[in-house]
């Protein structure tokens, strides 16, 4: 199993990453609800980002 050991990513890889929509994840950046940056034009949203909603979407989840 390769480990991708980039720092960002774009929003079509974090799409398929969760398992959600691209419009999803923009809705997501757009609304603050998990951080992006700009690079030039360019969505890209960080590995840590990315896991810290993670935990978030865990964390209401079991306290449902």
């Amino acid at each position: 199993m390769q480990v991708d050991q980039r720092v960002l990513f774009r929003p079509q890889e974090v799409a398929e990453m969760l398992g959600i929509s691209k419009a999803t994840v923009y809705h997501l950046a757009a609304s603050g609800q998990i951080p992006s940056v700009r690079v030039g034009k360019a969505l890209r949203i960080s590995r840590e980002a990315i896991d810290r909603w993670i935990q978030e979407q865990e964390r209401r989840t079991s306290a449902a």
